[in-house]
């Protein structure tokens, strides 16, 4: 992929009024490939820290002393001060406490994900100039779904300066990629916004993962500026040469391991009302019926204001 030239998070903050920032999310099934999704676990997290940790991997890993300590404390005390946490839950009981990265901690807690875990998350936070959690921030979270079968659920989330500005945003893609490609992902996207569960679409449709995945390979979640499309639904669409042809993507890649990189603008900040009509003339016959609730679309994200159902008739 190329290096892209984003923009600042001012200018998307001037662009859309309120500042944002980008989301990606991927998810893979555990019943369809156990060991695959437990490889793609570690990677998510070895790989996501080590390409877009940026301050928070050199505090922590760097040869000089940093201002680090548990989200407790960060919350309340010195400017610029560093919160790195690892979190592990196995299941909805579990109590286990949140441990401050350090680097055997590290290494241990990417050993527990030996096994699928209910919840795990990095969360990365840096105190402002005046001491208040509202300087930069990172998460890498996987959480486990169980409905009707086992799904993990991959997401990067965080401050417009850890997930948009360069070169941030191609590490983003970077990382989605590498994970994607081995994986045979049943979804994947990226999208503005830092929710954790829901994709741009099934928010619009009042659909949540649990009621979606279970038939993730034959109607597809949700669409944004990247759609990953699982292999079912790639070769329903008519594969790779004819996603190609469509138009309504800049760059489209079939997986090594199964399924599509589906890119339809250069930048996030050109996927607009135009963009978002030409993916969904495409996608939609893989869409579940029903008009996109407008309320529940938070710009900058855009969807076509058309039930796919008349792509049915």
């Amino acid at each position: 992929m190329d290096e892209l030239q984003g923009p600042t998070p001012a200018q998307v903050e001037a662009l859309w009024g309120r500042r944002t920032s980008l989301r990606a999310q991927l998810c893979v099934s555990v019943d369809e490939g156990y060991a695959r999704a437990l490889s793609a676990a570690r990677r998510w997290f070895e790989m996501g820290f080590a390409e877009m940790g940026g301050q928070f991997r050199r505090a922590v890993t760097g040869p000089l002393p940093a201002v680090v300590s548990n989200s407790t404390r960060a919350l309340q005390e010195l400017p610029g001060a560093i919160s790195v946490q690892l979190v592990t839950m196995l299941d909805e009981q579990d109590q286990t406490p949140d441990v401050v990265y350090s680097e055997p901690a590290w290494e241990e807690w990417l050993l527990s994900l030996g096994r699928v875990p209910w919840l795990a998350a990095l969360e990365c936070r840096e105190n402002d100039s005046t001491g208040n959690v509202l300087g930069p921030s990172l998460n890498l979270t996987l959480d486990r779904v169980d409905s009707g079968g086992t799904w993990l659920l991959f997401n990067i989330a965080g401050s417009a300066d850890m997930t948009l500005a360069e070169p941030q945003r191609s590490a983003l893609l970077r990382v989605l990629r590498a994970v994607a490609e081995h994986s045979n992902p049943v979804h994947g996207e990226v999208s503005w916004g830092t929710s954790f569960t829901q994709a741009v679409y099934e928010e619009a449709t009042h659909q949540y993962p649990q009621r979606t995945l279970p038939n993730g390979r034959w109607a597809l979640r949700s669409y944004a500026w990247v759609t990953i499309l699982p292999e079912e639904i790639g070769e329903r669409l008519g594969g790779l040469d004819a996603l190609r042809a469509s138009g309504a993507f800049v760059e489209v890649d079939h997986l090594a391991g199964g399924g599509y990189w589906c890119r339809a603008t250069q930048a996030p900040e050109e996927f607009d009302q135009a963009a978002a009509e030409r993916v969904f003339t495409v996608v939609a016959p893989a869409l579940p019926p029903g008009r996109p609730d407008r309320g529940h679309v938070y710009p900058p994200n855009v969807l076509a204001d058309r039930d796919p159902a008349e792509f049915m008739r």
